[in-house]
């Protein structure tokens, strides 16, 4: 959980579906692969949590923009709290604002 040293690559194909004063809209798919370590003792660039999956830009003048996306966590982790199993699965998320 968090650390020092941190790691993300990332790739995306996207198309501009609707562009208007209105609305923008903009569905893509992705790649993202990624770790965080505490120090370089620790560090080890090939160990990396990698997911994929489908999402869409949305901008809004009145909210911004919005992301959404469902990705599928490829790589087991050991989980945080109880409540997850840390083994691969689909997995939802949104963000607010951003570029």
């Amino acid at each position: 959980m968090g650390g020092r040293i941190f790691n993300q690559y990332s790739a995306e194909i996207q198309l501009l579906a609707v562009q208007s004063p209105q609305l923008q809209f903009a569905p893509y798919l992705f790649a993202d692969a990624g770790n965080a370590w505490d120090s370089f003792d620790t560090y080890s660039p090939s160990r990396l949590f990698r997911s994929a999956g489908p999402g869409a830009k949305i901008s809004l003048p009145i909210l911004g923009r919005v992301d959404l996306n469902y990705g599928y966590q490829i790589d087991p982790f050991v989980p945080r709290n109880s409540t997850d199993t840390g083994l691969p699965q689909w997995r939802f998320q949104f963000s607010l604002g951003g570029q």
